[in-house]
């Protein structure tokens, strides 16, 4: 998962089994994103907690962005 633009995350599915079925029949999604590292790590102050992310993928398999795989 990466930060595509301002208003985009970005996912490159390469395994092609489940979660690519599952977003074709259903393409809302919630990615959910909590620093665990920085909790564990008791020599940095735990600044974070969780974000959360709603919105609906659209899968590119082909053209402009999907031909850059």
């Amino acid at each position: 998962m990466i930060v595509y633009d301002n208003d985009h995350l970005a996912y490159w599915e390469r395994s092609k089994k489940n979660a690519l079925k599952n977003l074709q029949a259903n393409p809302k999604v919630a990615v959910i994103y909590s620093n665990k590292a920085a909790f564990f790590n008791k020599e940095i102050p735990f600044v974070g907690g969780i974000i959360r992310f709603f919105g609906t993928a659209k899968i590119h398999e082909s053209g402009e962005l999907g031909d850059q795989r």
